[in-house]
């Protein structure tokens, strides 16, 4: 993630993957690198999907990235049928409350 951190300040492009984006969209916003941030924020957002949503989900939590957590859940509550490992997020409190936070946003979309 360093690399590609350098990789934008050095040549204003960078190359974002799925293992490295979380970590890149919090060294960027640290380092107070918006346009960075943004490509970072876009490529999580194209990737998520009804497979990767609640782990990123969960990453988010555990990163403390509540730009992304707030986009996992509206995508969890429009896609919340189409979910199969929702009910994984029942397995502890802090995934409950997470549950709850998706149910809430699924009754506001109802």
């Amino acid at each position: 993630m360093f690399i590609a951190m350098l990789e934008f300040l050095y040549s204003c492009t960078v190359t974002i993957t799925d293992d490295i984006s979380l970590e890149l969209l919090l060294i960027s916003t640290k380092f107070g690198l918006e346009a960075l941030k943004e490509l970072t924020l876009e490529h999580i957002r194209k990737q998520l999907s009804t497979e990767n949503a609640v782990d990123m989900l969960r990453k988010a939590v555990q990163h403390k990235a509540e730009n992304v957590k707030k986009m996992c859940v509206s995508f969890i509550a429009q896609h919340y049928h189409s979910i199969d490992d929702i009910q994984a997020l029942t397995a502890d409190a802090d995934g409950a409350k997470l549950l709850l936070e998706i149910m809430d946003q699924v009754l506001v979309l109802a």
